[in-house]
């Protein structure tokens, strides 16, 4: 235990040191003293260029006091040496350094911690009847650990704290100090007498001792040593209060050791079987029931009625009779003989045979018989029964003759003693004997006998027989059990207390542990249970954690140069005052900086939260400056509304109707776009008119500048609006703007004013043209409108301009003559500024013909901006008739524009992986509709495996809803990544076979999966607790929104789901794994052999319903149940039918219903729901085990040099785009145009690019061929006007391998 201290001498006390015969300087954190001193405690600094220093224990940092310190601590040469106990101090140890005693024990051979030092660290293991001599004039012990130590025979001691003088402890007490035990007191619940606590607060238990407190004996040790069982002993009466009495002897010929079941094994390691048991199909030996024999719900194997070759176990119905017999129609599990008849057809009677035209009898032994010999019986006579073709007699106890089988009366025949049993009887048999009166007499080694039965061990109330080791004996009435004795009690009825066998009458009373008044100077502290009451010492002279305040007394002077030397304050630091020795020595102190405080010029670098209060402060003053501006600006907006109200006469008070409808605004509110308009703001003063009109005519002063105007603002509201014919407030102000931008609640903006609403200041009659993604020229597209007020009645207006009569041209395109109508009615209120009344009339044929030229012009202009389509005009279309009306209108793109509005709705990135290699991955995911949020993710990342890069890719395909999916993309890689790690840890072969990997990145994921129904699961115990809870207590369990959501946010994974296509490459780029779950699609792409083509080649199959496969595998594992697979989905409602998530397709309904239904928010209705969830019966229908494909990417077929291999992984959405043209054509036409202009400018379908139009993305040129060849194939997917999302969502990644 103490090995440190006995390789030194311990007797250190009578050693005397000579006194320094320099000064020495002794330093601790903020002080440092120079005199003559010889303690030796903590480390000694030295430096170059500096005085060596004494080290107390303390912390010390690179700002520590005083300058000599600081010096030193900082020097680049600085070196400890340290005392015995302080290797934490080296000369690698950089600050701040806390100089500390080691956990154990420190001796000196001088007081005050001075002189020879020896060390023993704390032990690891428990000493028995240990004790070393200790002897030393000091000592110290470090933090939380305690010491015992005896000076005498009986007496036990515990320190504490450090001893600076053993001379100054109570007289007579520790004479001679002998070491018992050391230990920690970090444990907690302390560790008792059998154990050692270590520094790390964990108890160290001998052998057979166990617990956290080593409080309680190992399974097969007994007893307070807690012994060991005995050898031959399987299970004894173990325990801290065990009496190691054999409950299970052991089995030296146990059945097991030669593969065996129901038999016995030999010397030779053979099995010899029980009667009517041979070996299994699976080679284990006596498994499965003989040929003639049948398997019986006990577990026996019993013989066949008479005439009987086999029988089905379980019944024991015959399945074959011997010849000559036939089943009996009333019991099947017989077989009658078919009754003798003579030539001439007489039946002969029991007792004889037929032999040609007459009868002949039997043998005696034979009741009945189909012969003259013994051997010819079918049934034995009385008291005969038959036995492997012969009838035998029986013994006294019904055992047939040359067997151990026992007589069934029934049977007429021998039968089996029973599985476990090698020998049976029936007392006193006779021929009214039963089998149920079989009780055995020997058992297989392993089993014992209890009351005529084989059993594995003894029923509670009796034990094994020490006499055979196989027979059950009854215990006394006494005991509840029992061991090698009947009145030898383990355990005693009526709470009764057994001790050493017998059962005592009254309860245990828990000894106290008291501490008896100790010396003077001694206190009471909490002292570990299995310690004896002891007197604790702890010194008040000097503890270990307060050095500083007795510095001045480690110095040992005498007492003429201590009064000359220092000069002393009670309850003060030792403070030196400058002065001579007297005997000619220099001044003390002789050493600068031993006093000064340290200067530190560095600046001190701001905290974290002194940044941060400054960037809050910052911004809040920026804020307040925004705020104030923005008032400023309002209040000044409202005084020139106000002027101008009142020049313009606006500002008259309204009516009680008026002022009945603003409340009611303020009230309920309004909507923006159907404004309440009130009688004083539908009637225009003349001058207000007359203002309106000159405001139109600055505004459209030429033909040419209403066709410019026509172009789209992104900022527009969602129905075209007139321009405002309000004048500006100020002169130097220009007109209020045409557009404005819709309210935060409107997701995109929509078409601009038209070129009828230009000329007429009225809304246009027909749909908003869609409109691509622009941030200059192009609106966004999320516009209501349709088809059906194409050619609506034209507005009615009040005041309108009479028009002349309608020609017939007009009459046939009405179309035509609206416009007309139009044009005529601006060009008078144009004209109405320069010409009188008299010019208007004058005029008028010329304005007709004119009218007519600006409304063909416009109606051209308006309709060359948008062309129209049909559903079956769009690629992949999810759209139908039923969703019309048809055609639709779109927005012609030139092929800068598309290349713009793709890498807005794609947002296609790159990442490269190897720049010199050609490595790289590039990604899009697209969804044209802006009011359609895409639930496809895709991933491309690298993990770092054992410092090698590994690359992943993958796509996910969500439905339901994102929530699922987003968290499979997130923590998926991470999972990946942790799988593979841990394999090449534990074992680094498993990452040496493609096998191995693809079972690894398979078992990654199926873990993934698990753990989403798992997480909420272990919330109630299992799906099993969940009984124990009511719906209101699972619903405060679930819905802890109010504490972060940790468990709503666990809940709600389970409810969607997602398809998964991930693949894996090695860092070398040899091999390929792709695990596939769902209907996501992967791609090989290489060259053919010629090298001038490409062939593709689908690396992945569908698993949906469109599969007959995986139809067929979800029949196979739910048999009887025709309404697992409806219409070709999971259930009749889930499409994949392998994905991760949809736990309601995974767990019995009672998830779904208890959990589930109780989140919110959550499932609004129900209904849906329940459809599938009463077809649920035999859950998982859906899988997440994927189907892995490996591929090696270094066959020497391939040439890298000729040209590159592409991966592509794509949801189903790329493959709906490809249904036309056909997606191997669509494909191959893509690797060439990589290959043959990978960076080219401009670009068609599938062309090449520039890095700044965003086509130099592989993915991006991927999606643009798919979506057709032509820009007007594009520009129908692109900007159709349409509410609902068109196509399905699209992710694509496309990797260089």
């Amino acid at each position: 235990m103490f090995s440190s201290f006995l390789a030194i001498p311990i007797t250190l006390g009578t050693t005397v040191f000579a006194q320094s015969s320099s000064p020495s300087v002794v330093c601790v954190a903020g002080q440092c003293l120079q005199g003559f001193t010889n303690t030796t405690i903590g480390a000694k600094l030295t430096a170059q260029g500096a005085p060596s220093i004494q080290l107390l224990p303390g912390q010390y940092t690179s700002t520590t006091n005083p300058q000599l310190l600081h010096n030193l601590l900082t020097s680049s040469s600085a070196s400890y040496t340290p005392s015995a106990g302080f290797a934490n101090a080296t000369s690698s140890t950089s600050l701040p350094l806390n100089l500390a005693l080691e956990p154990g024990l420190a001796i000196y051979s001088e007081k005050l911690y001075g002189g020879q030092t020896g060390f023993s660290e704390l032990p690891s293991a428990p000493s028995i009847n240990s004790s070393t001599p200790l002897t030393a004039s000091s000592l110290a012990i470090a933090s939380n650990v305690w010491v015992a130590v005896s000076s005498g025979a009986n007496d036990r001691v515990i320190l504490w704290d450090a001893i600076p003088d053993m001379a100054q402890l109570p007289a007579g007490t520790l004479k001679s100090l002998n070491l018992l035990e050391m230990q920690s007191s970090a444990c907690s619940p302390a560790c008792s007498g059998n154990g050692v606590c270590s520094a790390a607060g964990v108890c160290t238990c001998p052998s057979g001792f166990t617990g956290s407190a080593c409080e309680s004996c190992a399974s097969g040790f007994f007893g307070p040593t807690c012994q060991q069982c005995p050898s031959d002993c399987a299970q004894c009466d173990d325990g801290i209060s065990g009496s190691g009495r054999c409950l299970k002897p052991v089995v030296a010929n146990a059945p097991s050791k030669c593969n065996c079941l129901n038999g016995q094994c030999g010397s030779d390691g053979q099995c010899t079987c029980n009667a009517g048991w041979t070996k299994a199909d699976n080679g284990t030996e006596c498994a499965k029931c003989a040929p003639g024999f049948f398997l019986t719900s006990t577990g026996d194997c019993q013989v066949c009625q008479l005439g009987c070759t086999q029988c089905a176990d379980g019944t024991g119905t015959c399945i074959a009779c011997k010849s000559g017999f036939t089943q009996d129609a009333n019991d099947k599990t017989k077989c009658n003989a078919v009754q003798s008849a003579t030539s001439a057809g007489t039946p002969c009677p029991d007792g004889s045979f037929a032999n040609g035209a007459t009868c002949s009898l039997c043998s005696p032994s034979c009741k009945t018989c189909t012969g003259p010999t013994s051997n010819d019986c079918v049934i034995c006579a009385a008291g005969q029964y038959s036995f492997n073709g012969n009838c035998v007699g029986t013994n006294s106890d019904g055992v047939c003759q040359g067997s151990n089988l026992i007589a069934d009366n029934v049977k007429h025949e021998c039968d089996t003693c029973g599985a476990k049993c090698t020998s049976c009887k029936i007392p006193n048999f006779n021929g009214a004997s039963t089998v149920n009166q079989l009780q055995c007499t020997g058992c297989l080694p392993g089993f014992v006998l209890s009351q005529g039965k084989c059993v594995e061990s003894c029923p509670a109330g009796t034990f094994l027989s020490p006499q055979d080791n196989l027979t059950c004996t009854p215990c006394d009435s006494s005991c509840s059990t029992c061991s090698g004795a009947a009145n030898f009690c383990l355990t005693c009825a009526g709470n009764q207390l057994a001790s050493n066998g017998k059962c005592l009458h009254g309860t245990l009373i828990q000894p106290v542990l008291t501490l008896p008044p100790g010396p003077p100077g001694a206190l009471k502290r909490k002292v570990p249970p299995n310690l004896q009451p002891v007197a604790i010492l702890r010194s008040n002279l000097l503890h270990m954690p307060i050095l500083r305040l007795q510095l001045c007394k480690l110095f040992r002077t005498w007492t003429q140069q201590l009064s000359s030397m220092f000069e002393l304050e009670p309850g003060a630091p030792c403070r030196f005052v400058p002065t001579t020795t007297g005997s000619g020595a220099p001044a003390l102190p002789s050493i600068t900086g031993i006093s000064n405080p340290t200067t530190i010029n560095t600046r001190r670098p701001l905290a974290w939260w002194e940044i941060l209060l400054m960037t809050l402060g910052c911004a809040f003053i920026f804020l307040m400056f925004v705020w104030c501006w923005r008032r400023r600006a309002r209040k000044q907006r409202a005084k020139r509304t106000a002027r101008f109200a009142s020049a313009k006469q606006l500002d008259r008070k309204m009516d009680w109707r008026g002022r009945l409808v603003r409340f009611g605004e303020r009230l309920f509110g309004h909507t923006p776009r159907q404004p309440i308009l009130l009688p004083t703001h539908t009637r225009d003063t003349g001058e207000i008119k007359l203002q309106k009109l000159r405001e139109a005519e600055r505004r459209d002063s030429d033909l040419e500048q209403f066709i410019d105007s026509y172009a789209y603002s992104k900022a527009e509201s969602r129905h075209s609006q007139a321009p405002s014919t309000l004048p500006a407030l100020d002169e130097h102000q220009a007109p209020f703007k045409a557009r404005r931008k819709p309210p935060p609640s409107i997701s995109s903006g929509l078409s601009g004013p038209s070129l009828y609403s230009q000329l007429t200041g009225k809304p246009r009659q027909m749909p908003e043209p869609r409109q691509p993604v622009r941030k200059d020229l192009l609106s966004a597209r999320s516009s209501t409108s349709t088809l059906s007020s194409l050619l609506s009645i034209r507005a009615q207006e009040p005041n309108r301009v009479p028009a002349p009569a309608v020609s017939p041209t007009e009459a046939e395109n009405p179309e035509s003559a609206y416009y007309d109508d139009r044009i005529r009615v601006f060009l008078i209120r144009l004209s109405v500024q320069t010409w009188d009344c008299s010019s208007i009339s004058a005029h008028l044929g010329l304005l007709q013909q004119l009218s007519r030229v600006c409304a063909s012009l416009a109606m051209l202009v308006e309709r060359a901006s948008y062309s129209w389509a049909y559903s079956e005009d769009i690629p992949g279309s999810r759209c139908g008739p039923e969703d019309g009306p048809w055609p639709r209108p779109y927005q012609v793109l030139t092929e800068p524009e598309l290349w713009r509005e793709l890498r807005i709705l794609a947002k296609p990135q790159t990442t490269v992986f190897d720049a010199r290699r050609g490595w790289r991955a590039d990604s899009i995911n697209f969804q044209p509709s802006p009011t359609t949020k895409t639930q496809d993710r895709y991933i491309v990342t690298q993990l770092d495996i054992g410092g090698r890069m590994w690359t992943l890719t993958g796509v996910f395909d969500g439905h339901l809803g994102d929530v699922t999916v987003e968290h499979v993309a997130f923590h998926l890689p991470i999972i990946i990544r942790d799988f593979l790690r841990n394999a090449l840890a534990d074992d680094p072969s498993a990452m040496s076979g493609p096998a191995l990997i693809a079972d690894l990145f398979s078992r990654s994921i199926v873990a993934f999966d698990d753990a989403i129904a798992n997480d909420v699961l272990e919330l109630f115990g299992g799906l099993e607790g969940l009984d124990n809870f009511s719906d209101a207590e699972i619903r405060n369990i679930i819905n802890d929104q109010h504490k972060g959501g940790a468990n709503w946010k666990k809940a709600r994974l389970c409810m969607y789901g997602t398809t998964a296509l991930v693949a894996l490459v090695d860092p070398d780029h040899q091999n390929l794994w792709v695990a596939n779950l769902g209907d996501c699609q992967a791609l090989m792409v290489s060259p053919n052999e010629d090298g001038d083509d490409w062939t593709v080649e689908r690396l992945t199959t569908d698993h949906n319903g469109d599969n007959d496969a995986e139809v067929e595998r979800v029949r196979r594992a739910h048999p009887g149940e025709p309404e697992c697979v409806i219409d070709r989905r999971v259930l009749g409602a889930l499409a994949p039918f392998r994905c991760l998530g949809d736990i309601p397709f995974k767990q019995p309904p009672a998830f779904t219903r208890r959990i589930l239904y109780n989140l919110f928010p959550g499932f609004h209705n129900t209904s849906p729901w329940e459809e599938f969830l009463v077809r649920n019966r035999t859950p998982p229908y859906i899988t997440a085990q994927p189907e892995v494909t490996h591929r090696r990417l270094d066959d020497p077929e391939h040439t890298r040099a000729l040209a590159p291999r592409f991966l592509i992984l794509s949801s189903d959405g790329f493959a709906d785009l490809c249904t036309g043209e056909g997606q191997q054509r669509i494909v191959a036409s893509w690797a060439r145009s990589i290959v043959e202009q990978p960076f080219a400018a401009g670009g068609g379908a599938g062309g090449g690019g520039s890095a700044r139009d965003g086509s130099c993305n592989m993915a991006l040129r991927l999606l643009r061929r798919a979506l057709g060849d032509d820009r007007y194939s594009v520009s129908r997917v692109l900007t159709l006007d349409m509410d609902v999302a068109w196509i399905d969502d699209t992710a694509i990644v496309v990797q260089t391998l």
